[in-house]
């Protein structure tokens, strides 16, 4: 039984179910099994950057306050993806997959400094999984 966390990083994804598993297997990989916060929510960085909710950026950074109050760590991660539904239904929608990734370096761009305004001690990584090849590609 573990009586101590020893957590290195939080990780903020979308939840879609064709993503996340394969998130865990990667970060379980990189910090060990249980040695980190795994957030998947619909849209992740999304909610950050451009929400649907004006209330959304604050929840967001209120679960990472509380995390980081409770089990200090090291890394905040940042995980968009492609073929992300939460963006569809705003009507963000690419044939190119080129362009598709552009975009998400783009929203994922926006949220790095803002949440190193919120986190200065933090290294924020900011990563893109291609959903269809079901691997990180940066």
């Amino acid at each position: 039984m573990r009586t101590q966390a020893n957590m290195k990083a939080y990780v903020y994804t979308c939840f879609d179910p064709m993503v996340w598993p394969h998130l865990v297997e990667i970060f379980d990989q990189r910090f060990g099994r249980h040695n980190y916060f795994f957030d998947p929510d619909p849209g992740a960085v999304k909610n950050l950057v451009s929400p649907s909710d004006s209330h959304l950026p604050k929840i967001v950074i209120s679960k990472i306050k509380a995390a980081y109050t409770l089990h200090p760590f090291e890394f905040l991660i940042l995980v968009n993806h492609s073929k992300c539904g939460a963006y569809k239904l705003v009507g963000k929608e690419f044939t190119d997959a080129a362009k598709e990734e552009e975009f998400h370096k783009r929203e994922l761009g926006k949220a790095a400094p803002f949440l190193k305004k919120n986190f200065p001690s933090l290294i924020i990584e900011a990563h893109y999984f291609l959903k269809e090849e079901s691997r990180m590609v940066w």
